[in-house]
C-alpha cells in the first residue's frame, strides 16, 4: 500500500472513530503532499462540519468542486455545509444542482426535499419527496419524513397512512450518513445511521418496529 492510500485509510478510520481532530491532521498533511486530492478534501470537509469549522469546510468543497464542477456529491456536501450554517436558500440551491446531475437518483430528491422543508417551502419539500418515493418505493426515511410534513399541513390521514406503511417495511441493507443540523420539525430530526441503530438494538420485529416508530416521531414533534 503506497502512502497515499495509508493515509487515506487512517483518515477514514478516525473519521469511524468519530477522531475528527485527528483526521484533520492526517488529512493536512496528506493534501500537502498531493494540494488537490478530492477525496482528502471531501473527507477534511466532513471532519471540519463535525468540529463546526464551517469556513474551513467550505474551503475544501470550493477547492473540490472547482476540479470537478459536476461532482453532484459535492454539491450534496455544500447543501449539508449550507443547512449547518442556516443558509437555506442558498442550500436549496446547492442540492437542486446535484438533483440536475443526478435526476433520477432518490437521495438527491429527498436531499432537496430536507432543504426546502428547512427553508419554509414546504408544499414543494412534498413534491420532492414523492419524486424520491417515486424513484425509490422503499426509501422509509422519506415516507416518514413525508408523514410529518402532511401531519403538520394537516393531511391526518395520509399522514397515518405513511405511518402505517413504515411500520412493516423491511430495514434498509446499507445506509447513508447524511450529516444534518437539526433546524425543527418536521424534518428529519436525526440521522439515518443513528435512526436505523437505534431501532435495530430496541425493535426486532415489524410490530415492535412500528411502536418504536411512533413513538420517535412523537418525540421529534415534539
Amino acid at each position: 500500500m503506497n502512502t497515499t492510500n495509508q493515509l487515506t485509510a487512517k483518515i477514514m478510520a478516525a473519521m469511524q472513530a468519530q477522531q475528527y481532530t485527528d483526521a484533520i491532521g492526517l488529512a493536512t498533511a496528506l493534501l500537502e503532499q498531493q494540494p488537490n486530492h478530492i477525496a482528502t478534501l471531501q473527507l477534511r470537509a466532513k471532519a471540519y462540519q463535525h468540529t463546526e469549522k464551517f469556513s474551513d469546510s467550505h474551503a475544501d468543497l470550493i477547492a473540490a468542486l472547482a476540479q470537478e464542477p459536476n461532482n453532484a456529491t459535492l454539491h450534496g456536501e455544500m447543501g449539508v455545509l449550507l443547512l449547518h450554517t442556516k443558509q437555506y436558500v442558498e442550500a436549496v440551491a446547492c442540492m437542486g444542482r446535484a438533483v440536475a446531475l443526478e435526476p433520477t437518483n432518490a437521495y438527491r430528491y429527498a436531499c432537496r426535499a430536507y432543504a426546502l422543508d428547512a427553508a419554509g417551502k414546504l408544499y414543494e419539500a412534498i413534491d420532492d419527496y414523492k419524486f424520491a418515493l417515486a424513484l425509490d418505493p422503499e426509501d422509509i426515511v422519506s415516507e416518514n419524513n413525508l408523514g410529518m410534513l402532511e401531519e403538520k399541513l394537516g393531511y391526518s390521514e395520509s399522514a397515518r397512512t405513511r405511518f402505517e406503511k413504515i411500520k412493516d417495511m423491511p430495514m434498509p441493507a446499507a445506509e447513508s450518513e447524511l450529516v444534518l443540523p437539526e433546524p425543527g420539525p418536521p424534518a428529519a430530526q436525526f440521522s439515518v445511521n443513528y435512526f436505523w441503530q437505534t431501532v435495530r438494538k430496541l425493535a426486532t420485529s415489524a410490530s415492535e418496529r412500528g411502536k418504536l416508530i411512533r413513538f420517535m416521531k412523537r418525540g421529534f414533534r415534539g
